[in-house]
């Protein structure tokens, strides 16, 4: 039996409050994609993500001192730019493939 398995990220809000990050959120449009608008990872682009948690994973198990949260913020930030990133470019390959089949029609 097929048994999923992934990684998820999950921020509350009270904690983006006044970062730099927190400030420009509504920036990344992919969060209001439907279900069905997966993004498909290259393993080159799979592995980056995963070496960002990675970082986040690391630092939450860190002391905390007065750099923590920036630190933390500044790699979910990171993350959400890479996310960004490889959303565009699917989304520019869909269009060139798409544009040669009409192209052809």
């Amino acid at each position: 039996m097929y048994q999923p398995s992934g990684t998820a990220l999950l921020v509350h809000p009270d904690f983006l409050h006044n970062t730099a990050l927190g400030k420009h959120m509504d920036t990344f449009s992919f969060f209001s994609y439907k279900t069905n608008e997966a993004l498909h990872l290259s393993e080159k682009e799979r592995k980056i993500i995963l070496e960002c948690f990675g970082q986040i994973k690391h630092e939450l198990n860190q002391s905390i001192d007065k750099y923590s949260k920036t630190v933390i913020t500044s790699a979910i930030e990171l993350f959400l730019n890479y996310c960004t990133r490889f959303c565009d470019r699917q989304f520019i390959t869909r269009e060139t493939v798409n544009m040669g089949i009409v192209e052809k029609v």
